[in-house]
């Protein structure tokens, strides 16, 4: 143990180690720093007109929109913000470029993240081109932890046709995914 404890001594002494740990601290600082520099979002104040929020502000204001569907991801959450997002985009021509800003905030904003892999999950299975949000039907739905199986299926049947090893092993390690998925602060656990 000794040894072990000179040897790091004599390691941590010399010159370019004592430079390269500060070069990483330095790095690891600004690579912590980039991502929350360049964040940045618009909204719409009581008074009506339009303030830039950024950095950690702006982290801050759509983890607060988005903290409605905070917690386990179900069939009827992903419904109801599918409806309530299909409603905003037929009543605004059916583009997302179209919708105000302060309707945005309010009704798309906070669904935003979890409605982030419905298009996939829900995609033609013949040729597994995802579907727009706005074109989903909500009655066909069903359950999205089967569905999102099914598109597994689907897209193995599609990319491994003559490969049922990669099928069968795709299955398998999906059915060790820990389900029902849980949404907290933008990201599904």
């Amino acid at each position: 143990m000794r040894l072990l404890f000179l040897e790091i001594k004599r390691i941590l002494k010399s010159r370019q180690t004592i430079i390269l740990m500060i070069m990483g601290f330095a790095l690891s600082i600004l690579m912590a720093y980039i991502p929350i520099r360049f964040e940045e979002i618009n909204r719409t104040t009581e008074n009506g007109s339009v303030e830039s929020l950024t950095g950690i502000d702006a982290i801050q204001y759509v983890k607060s929109k988005s903290s409605v569907y905070d917690g386990v991801v179900t069939t009827e959450k992903i419904r109801s913000a599918l409806e309530n997002y299909q409603s905003v985009i037929t009543q605004y021509k059916g583009e997302k470029d179209n919708v105000p800003l302060d309707t945005y905030e309010e009704k798309m904003l906070p669904s935003e993240k979890l409605l982030s892999r419905v298009p996939e999950i829900y995609a033609d299975p013949k040729t597994e081109i995802d579907s727009e949000l706005k074109d989903i039907y909500i009655s066909n739905m069903g359950d999205y932890y089967n569905q999102s199986t099914q598109h597994l299926d689907d897209i193995m049947k599609i990319e491994y046709e003559n490969n049922t090893n990669a099928q069968n092993k795709a299955k398998e390690m999906y059915s060790e995914v820990k389900k029902p998925f849980e949404l907290y602060g933008g990201l599904i656990k």
